[in-house]
């Protein structure tokens, strides 16, 4: 599944959630970072 799919598909929600981890969040920011760029 890609970035952009899983985003549109209800993936603020999940993001909201896993915020709650730091190590989570910096996870998926560099993820978003890296999607951003292609």
């Amino acid at each position: 599944m890609s970035a952009k799919k899983f985003l549109s598909a209800g993936g603020l929600l999940i993001i909201n959630l896993v915020a709650r981890s730091s190590a989570v969040r910096e996870m998926v920011i560099s993820r978003l970072k890296a999607v951003r760029r292609v």
